[in-house]
């Protein structure tokens, strides 16, 4: 589930499809967006006041059903190779 790809589309209740797709979310892209006018967006810190999400109700929402929270800081370059060497 990638909050930025279903995000770039405002209409899209991302903590509704988290509810719809509860126990088949196996992975969780958290990002934020700042929507600026229709089909005009960037990304965003993960603040909720830093963009156009609800940061917070989003990550409640996958914790609530049932999601293993897990983070991984984006600077990581992780490959199977990288897992498999150690």
């Amino acid at each position: 589930l990638c909050t930025g790809s279903y995000g770039s589309n405002p209409k899209n209740d991302i903590c509704e499809i988290i509810n719809v797709a509860k126990g088949r979310i196996h992975f969780a892209h958290v990002r934020n967006l700042k929507h600026y006018k229709p089909g005009v967006f960037a990304e965003a810190a993960h603040l909720s006041r830093d963009g156009s999400m609800d940061m917070y109700k989003i990550v409640k929402t996958l914790i609530d059903t049932g999601f293993a929270i897990s983070f991984i800081k984006p600077e990581a370059k992780l490959t199977f190779d990288s897992i498999n060497s150690t």
